[in-house]
């Protein structure tokens, strides 16, 4: 069976997926996944400024990460912001104009209070 009688058979839609999916299969491949797993193979090696690997430290850059304050720091900061961020997004009902009692313009929207 050739391309053209493939592309016109109604049976044969594996054709028609992998051209539709598989350009969007191949980005997510080349910009996100191998820069990933690149990333986390350099974390192994003191590769400074660039994205040749040099010398292997092994968990050497975790450990100093670990014991830096000011990381510590930013990840408890971060950790205090994702824990209210996510509680406000669970309670976005009680934050709606009906249930504050104050400063109730501040949470006001068009779409939720249409008193105008």
């Amino acid at each position: 069976m050739s391309v053209l009688a493939a592309v016109r058979g109604r049976h044969n839609r594996n054709l028609w997926y992998w051209l539709f999916v598989g350009p969007f299969v191949l980005g997510l491949l080349i910009f996100v996944y191998i820069p990933v797993v690149w990333s986390v193979y350099l974390s192994f090696f003191d590769a400074r400024n660039t994205v040749t690997p040099t010398r292997f430290v092994g968990l050497g850059n975790y450990a100093y990460l670990v014991g830096d304050r000011a990381f510590l720091t930013s990840m408890g900061t971060f950790a205090v912001f994702a824990i209210f961020n996510r509680s406000a997004m669970g309670h976005q009902r009680r934050l709606s104009p009906q249930h504050v009692r104050f400063c109730p313009e501040t949470v006001r929207s068009p779409p939720v209070s249409p008193r105008d």
